[in-house]
């Protein structure tokens, strides 16, 4: 989005109202106009899930054509199908339960606290801010710093370690 000049004041602050306060976007001034430049978290985790779901699709085409080798091919038996069968069966399933998993996670409005603590439960183990913005990408990263912090105060996580290094777990 655009603004030229000749503007006026008014109009010059009510572009970056809507645009970098309402929408997330960074304003640019240029010579002859102003400049809403990225991408808002929205479609910041729009494109994310698409990434996701993109990976998901990639696996289940890779399985699918180690089906159709498995299939095709005479000089297997039985026996030696059975356990590529229950492997490939296994991916699937954990390809779709992960995606199951995001889908409660962004299906519902829920409060930033609440999501941060439904994707700790998924965690099994530390995980770090890093897995929790995975899990969340339509929270900022203030959002999840800040339902972190509530938890931590809580008793429902506990941290170990200082900056870069930080990794919490659950403690029920």
């Amino acid at each position: 989005m655009e603004l030229n000049k000749p503007y006026t004041e008014n109009e010059r602050l009510n572009f970056i109202v809507e645009y970098n306060h309402k929408k997330g976007y960074k304003i640019e001034t240029r010579a002859e106009k102003l400049v809403a430049l990225g991408y808002t978290t929205e479609e910041i985790a729009q494109q994310n899930e698409i990434k996701r779901k993109n990976e998901i699709q990639k696996q289940l085409e890779e399985l699918d054509k180690k089906r159709i080798r498995a299939v095709c091919e005479p000089s297997m038996k039985t026996e030696d199908i059975i356990p590529f069968i229950k492997y490939m069966l296994g991916i699937i399933l954990a390809a779709y339960k992960d995606f199951e998993d995001r889908m409660d996670l962004i299906g519902v409005k829920l409060s930033a606290l609440e999501m941060v603590r439904r994707a700790s439960k998924n965690k099994l183990g530390r995980f770090n801010k890093q897995d929790i913005r995975e899990l969340c990408p339509n929270l900022s990263d203030s959002s999840i710093e800040g339902a972190l912090r509530k938890m931590l105060s809580s008793g429902e996580l506990k941290r170990e370690g200082k900056g870069k290094n930080t990794c919490y777990f659950r403690i029920d």
